[in-house]
């Protein structure tokens, strides 16, 4: 009787041997994907989503020009008081918070069991040592993060107290925070609100700070600021007095203030010196 025997070729062993491969691969690249969702911190969000840059003005900035004899510097010293103002009622509550998380960028995190990331740190700010634990949280596009402290302050000594709580976006660039008062750790009493947007590359910056404490004589105060490499400005209003006040400025110093009571409510400008000019 003839037999038949079936042969397989070297060269069908090859492939199938090639496609055995390639599905082991492919399998070992989605695990590689999913490890790196798992193990990839989240981006901490840029410093300017908390910080305005006021340091234009100051009363140093005054400069004397070579034909200064007989120049005033009204508009810009009453920008000046305006600013200090603005600074009291809105920024100065998050240039602690700011400073602590700038901080973080220091340290490396480490994941959590519930896939969180946990920035662990201790930085000294105006002479009180804060122990910090940040967190953040990546859920579809959107990272929680929450900022605890601990000090031992003669004032306002906490304990894992969280003084501020925010989200960022998918690509970092737009995001809020949300503030909290220390002065009373039992309760969670809100004191200023930011959305941000900044785009680093581009070096644009827009906030927008409310002030939300109940108890503060500037509550319900709103400061709008925008920020690009050549110019920026603040819009603020006082809700107190139902105002708004307009201040341009650029990147050589040169300016304008807007607000009801000053120069009849129309613009009144500056040069590069600090100097009155016509608009």
């Amino acid at each position: 009787m003839l037999k038949l025997i079936h042969r397989t070729s070297p060269l069908a062993i090859l492939i199938c041997a090639l496609m055995l491969m390639q599905l082991i691969g492919c399998s070992e690249d989605a695990d590689d994907d999913d490890d790196a969702d798992v193990t990839e911190a989240p981006l901490l969000p840029p410093d300017g989503s908390m910080t305005v840059d006021l340091s234009t003005f100051n009363e140093d900035g005054v400069q004397q020009s070579p034909a200064a004899a007989q120049a005033t510097y009204l508009n810009f010293t009453n920008a000046v008081a305006r600013v200090k103002t603005i600074n009291s009622a809105i920024v100065a509550a998050s240039a602690s918070p700011a400073a602590l998380f700038a901080a973080a960028r220091l340290y490396e995190p480490e994941l959590q069991d519930d896939g969180s990331w946990l920035w662990s740190f201790s930085v000294q700010i105006d002479s009180v040592m804060f122990t910090a634990k940040l967190t953040g949280l990546t859920a579809t596009d959107i990272t929680y993060w929450s900022m605890k402290v601990s000090t031992d302050a003669v004032l306002y000594p906490v304990t894992d107290f969280e003084w501020y709580k925010g989200t960022s976006g998918k690509l970092n660039t737009t995001g809020t925070w949300e503030f909290f008062d220390m002065k009373t750790p039992d309760e969670q009493n809100p004191t200023t609100k930011i959305d941000w947007s900044v785009k680093i590359l581009k070096e644009e910056a827009q906030l927008t700070i409310e002030n939300v404490d109940s108890r503060s004589e500037y509550f319900g105060d709103v400061l709008r600021y925008n920020a690009t490499l050549e110019d920026a400005s603040l819009s603020f209003d006082d809700a107190s007095k139902g105002e708004t006040w307009e201040i341009l400025w650029d990147i050589l110093g040169v300016g304008s203030i807007q607000v009801p009571g000053y120069k009849n409510g129309e613009k009144a400008c500056w040069d590069a010196f600090k100097q009155d000019m016509e608009c």
